[in-house]
């Protein structure tokens, strides 16, 4: 297996890898009581692959109001409705991945997010006083698919990547929750692996950063 020396570069997903996410729109109006039809929940989850005005938030196309006014429309919702469950997406930071983060920068490993997201996502994540924080200070590149313009597992978003990081991309260590996305990512040399929400996330990395030697092999 890879030395430390190998990877220059560990870059972490952002919802599911370092924040719990909803399932979908029914869940998320759920949590926000914003009394989303489970049948209006199912056209907005289909709305966001079929639709560019609602898909293009997070490629940077749209702003947060018209992301909502174009949402509401395919239910027949107020904007308001529609940013209030979209708010609610994000449950909370996954357990033990802030102190995870922060001993991989003291340890003065670079590390960088690659992450499908948009405007109100992200400034939840970036607010350490909102309900779900990332330590996103402590990273050194922020890869935004609502900055860049395009999306996972697109490959145009992680030859971004390897442009601005000048990097081999076998010295590139990802994780992410989502099979597209690791499969691109192997398809482009990185070092990916593929984290399942349904068991201990932090585990998983540090299981996956022993074998790089990035952190002691636990007993």
């Amino acid at each position: 297996m890879n030395t430390k020396h190998d990877i220059k570069l560990i870059c972490f997903d952002l919802g599911g890898i370092c924040v719990e996410i909803c399932t979908g729109w029914h869940q998320a109006s759920q949590n926000a009581n914003a009394n989303i039809s489970q049948d209006k929940a199912k056209a907005l989850d289909q709305a966001r692959i079929d639709d560019h005005s609602v898909f293009g938030y997070e490629t940077g196309k749209s702003n947060t109001q018209d992301f909502a006014i174009a949402a509401g429309k395919h239910v027949n919702l107020p904007p308001q409705q529609i940013k209030k469950a979209f708010s609610a997406w994000l449950l909370k930071t996954v357990d033990k991945i802030p102190p995870l983060i922060k001993d991989l920068s003291d340890k003065k490993i670079p590390l960088a997010c690659l992450s499908n997201t948009n405007e109100i996502h992200w400034h939840q994540m970036l607010n350490e006083n909102s309900h779900c924080p990332v330590p996103l200070h402590l990273m050194q590149h922020h890869f935004t698919s609502q900055t860049i313009g395009h999306v996972k597992p697109n490959h145009e978003i992680y030859q971004h990547v390897e442009q601005k990081i000048a990097l081999p991309p076998q010295q590139i260590l990802f994780f992410d929750d989502t099979l597209p996305n690791i499969t691109t990512a192997k398809e482009r040399n990185w070092q990916a692996h593929h984290i399942h929400r349904d068991k201990n996330v932090a585990d998983q990395i540090n299981k996956a950063l022993s074998l790089y030697n990035l952190i002691p092999t636990k007993p």
